[in-house]
C-alpha cells in the first residue's frame, strides 16, 4: 500500500516553550475555526532548560485538536506554508526532515536595529532557510513600520507586499477601565536585550521619571542599568525580573505603555509587544516619528515633562481617556483582527485543502467543571509546621467551590491527607543535596505540571522566601493569581531582597499578629492586605477540659503539664527539657506530656514523661492546667485563643521568627510568661507563681480578653475575591469542611 504524506496547510517552525509564543495561539485558533490544518514542528533552542513544555497557550491549542505536533523522525509531513517563530532555520541540522512548498522568515524591527549596528547580513540568513527547505523563502514584515526601515537593510531581498502583524482580537473583548483618581502607572515589558532599552540611567530616567505623580512598573529591565542605582530603586518604581511575571498580570496594572527613543537609531520598534498592549486598552506614549503610522491611537512625548504632561492631562478627565482608550483599541481591530489573518492566509495559501474538524477531547478525571477551581496550596516547612498549619486553617475556610491541592516540602504530609486534601510531597534542595539554581529548575518544572494537571487558577503561597522556581512556573501562565500568605514578627528590621519579592504577588495577605507592637520587620507595602491571627479551629471546634482528657487518656482530676517545645531540629531541647521537667517533679508535678512534633529529625524520650505524637495539638489544649512552649506563631496564638497558661520558652535560634518578640510581649501583657534559654534558673520562680490556681484563672482571662477572633475566614474570603474577576461563578459563601479524618493518637508513656 502506498503511503500518503499528510499535509498541513502551516506549519510554525521553533521552539514553543517560549512564553513569546503565546502571541500566535490566537492565529491557530483562527485557523481551526477557518478549517485550516495547523502543524507546530518543535526545534528546540538551548536558551531554554530541557524538559519545560510548551507554553501554555500553545499546550491548549494541542490539547484542544486545533494543531498538531510533528514528528518528522516518525513520518514525513507536507506543509503548504512555513513560518519561523524564531532563528530555528539554524538549528535544523543539514537535512530538513519535511518538504515545505513556500516559507516565510519574519521581519521584526529589532532585526533590522542589530543588522544595522552590527553591519550583518540578512540576506544570508534566507539563503540558509532557502538551502534547507529548498523551496522559496520570503521576508514578511511583523510590524506596522518594519517595511519603510526595512530598505536600507533588505536591498537584494526586499519584503513581500504581505504583513504578518500577530492577531490579538481576543484581547480586545477585556475593556479597560477608567482608574480613577488614582496615580497613573506607565510602564513597559520587554527583553532585557540592549536594543530595546536606552544605553544609560539618564536616557532611562528621562522617559521613566522619579516622582510622586507616576507610577513606574517595568518588566525585563536589563540588570546592567538597574545595578546603577546606588541602594534600592525609587520609591515610584517596581521592576520585575524578566520571566517571573506573566505579560497578562503584568498589563493588568498599566494604564500607559511608554517606549522610548533609540537616539542610536533613527528607527523606533515598536512591535507586537505595543500591539498586544494596545489590545487591552493600554494607551500608548510614543516618540512622536512614529506618529504618521498610529496616528491619534497613541499619544506622543519625546521626554520627561512631555511624558508627564501627556499623562497627566488625559487621566485627569475620564472621557478622554476611555475616548483614547477606544481609539487604541481600534487601531489594532483594523490592524490586528482576526479577519485580517484570515485574508492574508488565503491570499498565501489558498483555501483549506481540505476541512478538519478538531476531535473530541476526552476530559480528565481532573478536568474543570462548572462548579469547580483548582487552587495549588503551596508551604514551606524546615523547621516546623507553621506555614503548613496556617494553609490547612484557611484551607478549611474556602468556599465549596474552591479546592486547594497541597504542595509541601514539609515531611507531615499525613497531616494534610487526614483533612481529605489531596497533596504532593517536594522535597526542598536540605534534603535533595543539589545546588539551589538546578533545584528551582526542577521547582519549575514540578509545579508547571502540577498547574496543569489540576488545571490550576492560581498558586497561595505560604513562606518566608519566594523561590525562582515558584515565580517562573507562575509566569508561564496567563492568567494564574498569586497570593502570599505571609506571617510577621521577622527579625530582618531592614528591607531586603526576601520582602522585596512581594511584587511578584497580585496579592500579600499579612497574618495578624498579638505581638504587633514588637513587630521590628520590614513591612511589605506591595498590594497588601491585613487580618486577625488565622488558627486552625475555631474556639467552638476545641473539645472541653472532660473530653479531651478522655480523648487522650488522662487522669480526669490531676494537674497536667503539656511541653510544646517544636522539632527541635535547629535547637538542642535535651537539656531545656530535662531541666524543666526536674523542676516540675520537684514540686509534685509528675503528669508530664511531650507533644512530639511530627517532622522531628531526633524524637525525644524522657523517663517518665508521656509522648504525644499528633497533629493538631490544638483540639486538646483544654485538657492541659499550663503549657512550657516555645513561642512560634501557631503555638502563641493558639494557647492565648483558647486561654491556656503558658510559659513561652522563645527559640531564639530562628533565622526570621522573632519567637523572643512574641514571649516577651506576652508576659508584659499578662499573656503568658517568658522564660529564655540563657535563664533557665527563673522558671523554678515562675513555676511557683503557675501551682496558683488563681494566678491561672486571672491569665486565662486575659487572654480570652486579648484575642480578637479567628482571621481564617477574612484570609480564604480574599484569596476567593482575588480569583473571583477570572471566575466569576465562585461565591464567597464558606464551605462546612470536616475536621479531620481518622481519631487522635493516643498517648505513649516512656520510662515507666
Amino acid at each position: 500500500m502506498r503511503f500518503r504524506m499528510p499535509v498541513f496547510d502551516i506549519a510554525y517552525i521553533g521552539d514553543f516553550r517560549s512564553p513569546e509564543t503565546a502571541v500566535i495561539a490566537e492565529e491557530i485558533t483562527v485557523h481551526s475555526k477557518a478549517g485550516y490544518r495547523t502543524l507546530l514542528i518543535f526545534i528546540p533552542s538551548p536558551r531554554h532548560p530541557q524538559g519545560l513544555p510548551f507554553a501554555p497557550e500553545i499546550s491548549a491549542c494541542v490539547k484542544r485538536g486545533q494543531a498538531e505536533q510533528a514528528h518528522p523522525a516518525i513520518a514525513p509531513v507536507r506543509c503548504r506554508l512555513a513560518l519561523f517563530i524564531d532563528d530555528a532555520m539554524f538549528r535544523l541540522g543539514e537535512h530538513c526532515p519535511f518538504r515545505v512548498e513556500r516559507a516565510l522568515l519574519p521581519m521584526w524591527g529589532v532585526d533590522l536595529l542589530r543588522a544595522a549596528r552590527n553591519r550583518s547580513n540578512l540576506e544570508d540568513r534566507r539563503a540558509r532557510a532557502q538551502a534547507l527547505l529548498r523551496c522559496a523563502v520570503d521576508w514578511v514584515a511583523m510590524e506596522p513600520r518594519v517595511r519603510e526601515a526595512s530598505s536600507e537593510v533588505l536591498k537584494h531581498s526586499p519584503l513581500t507586499d504581505l504583513n504578518w502583524t500577530p492577531v490579538f482580537s481576543r484581547s480586545l473583548s477585556e475593556q479597560k477601565q477608567w482608574p480613577g483618581s488614582s496615580i497613573p502607572t506607565a510602564g513597559r515589558f520587554a527583553p532585557a536585550a540592549r536594543d530595546y532599552w536606552p544605553t544609560d540611567i539618564a536616557q532611562l530616567l528621562d522617559i521613566y521619571p522619579v516622582c510622586d505623580d507616576l507610577n513606574i512598573r517595568l518588566l525585563g529591565t536589563p540588570q546592567r542599568l538597574l545595578g546603577l542605582f546606588a541602594d534600592r530603586l525609587p520609591s515610584n518604581w517596581v521592576v520585575f525580573k524578566d520571566g517571573w511575571i506573566s505579560v497578562s498580570r503584568f498589563m493588568r496594572d498599566i494604564d500607559y505603555f511608554v517606549i522610548p527613543r533609540d537616539p542610536e537609531w533613527p528607527y523606533t520598534p515598536v512591535d507586537w509587544r505595543t500591539l498586544w498592549a494596545m489590545s487591552r486598552g493600554i494607551i500608548p506614549v510614543l516618540p512622536s516619528e512614529v506618529s504618521n503610522t498610529f496616528g491619534d491611537a497613541a499619544m506622543y512625548a519625546d521626554g520627561t515633562t512631555r511624558v508627564r504632561e501627556v499623562i497627566g492631562l488625559h487621566h485627569r478627565d475620564a472621557g478622554q481617556f476611555l475616548a483614547q482608550t477606544q481609539r487604541t483599541r481600534d487601531y489594532v481591530l483594523d490592524h490586528c483582527g482576526a479577519q485580517i489573518h484570515l485574508d492574508r492566509l488565503r491570499a498565501t495559501v489558498g483555501k483549506p485543502r481540505r476541512r478538519v474538524h478538531a476531535p473530541a477531547i476526552r476530559p480528565s478525571r481532573f478536568e474543570s467543571t462548572e462548579s469547580a477551581c483548582r487552587l495549588l496550596f503551596l508551604a514551606t516547612n524546615g523547621i516546623g509546621l507553621g506555614h503548613l498549619t496556617q494553609l490547612l486553617a484557611v484551607a478549611r475556610k474556602l468556599p465549596s467551590a474552591v479546592t486547594p491541592i497541597f504542595v509541601t516540602n514539609s515531611q507531615a504530609i499525613s497531616a494534610v491527607k487526614r483533612y481529605g486534601y489531596v497533596v504532593h510531597y517536594l522535597p526542598d534542595d536540605k534534603y535533595t543535596k543539589v545546588d539551589a539554581g538546578h533545584w528551582n529548575d526542577w521547582l519549575e518544572r514540578e509545579l508547571d505540571l502540577l498547574s496543569s494537571l489540576y488545571d490550576a487558577k492560581g498558586m497561595v503561597f505560604d513562606g518566608v522566601w519566594c523561590f525562582d522556581g515558584l515565580f517562573r512556573a507562575a509566569a508561564r501562565r496567563p492568567k494564574f493569581a498569586m497570593v502570599w500568605v505571609r506571617i510577621p514578627m521577622w527579625k530582618r528590621v531592614v528591607w531586603d531582597e526576601s520582602t522585596d519579592r512581594a511584587k511578584y504577588f497580585d496579592l500579600t495577605i499579612d497574618v495578624g499578629e498579638l505581638a504587633q507592637t514588637r513587630n521590628r520587620g520590614a513591612r511589605i507595602t506591595y498590594a497588601r492586605r491585613s487580618v486577625a491571627p488565622v488558627l486552625l479551629y475555631d474556639e467552638s471546634e476545641i473539645l472541653d477540659r472532660s473530653s479531651a482528657r478522655e480523648a487522650l487518656g488522662l487522669p480526669a482530676d490531676e494537674l497536667v503539664v503539656m511541653l510544646q517545645f517544636g522539632a527541635g531540629n535547629n535547637w538542642a531541647l535535651q537539656p531545656v527539657i530535662a531541666h524543666v521537667c526536674s523542676i516540675l517533679r520537684k514540686h509534685g508535678v509528675t503528669q508530664i506530656v511531650n507533644a512530639e512534633w511530627l517532622i522531628a529529625d531526633q524524637p525525644g524520650h524522657f523517663p517518665g514523661v508521656r509522648c504525644l505524637r499528633t497533629f493538631p495539638i490544638a483540639r486538646y489544649l483544654a485538657a492541659f492546667d499550663f503549657v512550657l512552649s516555645a513561642a512560634g506563631y501557631n503555638a502563641f496564638h493558639e494557647q492565648i485563643a483558647y486561654g491556656v497558661p503558658t510559659v513561652f520558652f522563645p527559640n531564639e535560634n530562628m533565622s526570621t521568627d522573632d519567637q523572643l518578640g512574641r514571649a516577651i510581649f506576652a508576659e508584659e501583657a499578662g499573656l503568658g510568661y517568658c522564660v529564655r534559654e540563657n535563664e533557665l534558673d527563673r522558671f523554678e520562680e515562675v513555676l511557683l507563681q503557675l501551682l496558683d490556681p488563681a494566678v491561672r484563672e486571672r491569665m486565662r482571662n486575659n487572654c480570652t480578653h486579648a484575642f480578637p477572633g479567628n482571621g481564617a475566614d477574612e484570609a480564604a474570603k480574599l484569596i476567593t475575591e482575588q480569583i473571583a474577576s477570572e471566575l466569576p461563578r465562585i461565591t464567597t459563601e464558606p464551605s462546612h469542611r470536616q475536621l479531620m479524618r481518622g481519631h487522635p493518637t493516643r498517648l505513649t508513656c516512656d520510662g515507666i
